[in-house]
């Protein structure tokens, strides 16, 4: 089933809130300044239409950042250069205080009126409009919650530029991605080779 619309009826419906976890991950290019970017472009999948508000793409470890920025390339070649993994760090965030997002996982997808096409589509107008109505819902806090799509099993969190979100995040460490010490086994796991 192809992803549609919100109903028209979600500013209604039950929204389910989660805290998200107090350690966040984000991969970066190192030429950028400003570790938050709080995205405004309409090009990601949870930016909203017109930049009305930015979003921070993070996760719940860096298996997953690593997945979100290299998986669709590894599906054609299991392999990675040294050279652009040192264009890349790692950052690793600390929330100081509560941060809520609605959780779009499990049954709370059918709830809403939805499926895993939220996460998995390449429509991102659609999903756009879906982060829109969600942020504009008279619960809506400061993110959404979704599974990666190139691994089901683990998390993403797209937080919104709320004051809570920004108060309350703040960069821990931050290290050359080529030199995180979980790189091997992650691209062991996923059979992936380094190259030059």
């Amino acid at each position: 089933m192809a992803l549609k619309l919100p109903p028209a009826d979600l500013s209604q419906r039950e929204l389910c809130l989660v805290g998200a976890p107090h350690t966040l991950f984000r991969i970066s290019r190192v030429v950028y300044r400003n570790p938050f970017f709080w995205s405004r472009l309409g090009c990601n999948r949870f930016d909203p239409p017109e930049g009305r508000f930015g979003v921070l793409y993070t996760a719940e470890d860096l298996e997953t950042c690593l997945l979100e920025v290299f998986g669709d390339r590894w599906l054609k070649t299991r392999l990675v250069s040294v050279t652009e993994l040192t264009k890349l760090e790692v950052l690793i965030f600390s929330l100081s205080r509560e941060v809520r997002v609605v959780d779009l996982t499990g049954r709370w997808l059918n709830r809403l009126g939805t499926d895993s096409n939220l996460f998995a589509s390449t429509d991102y107008a659609l999903i756009q409009e879906w982060s829109r109505r969600l942020m504009e819902h008279p619960l809506a806090r400061d993110g959404v919650c979704y599974h990666s799509h190139k691994n089901p099993k683990k998390f993403n969190y797209a937080l919104y530029d709320t004051a809570a979100a920004k108060q309350g995040l703040r960069v821990r460490r931050s290290e050359p991605l080529a030199d995180a010490a979980d790189l091997p086994a992650i691209l062991d796991k996923y059979e992936v080779a380094l190259t030059g």
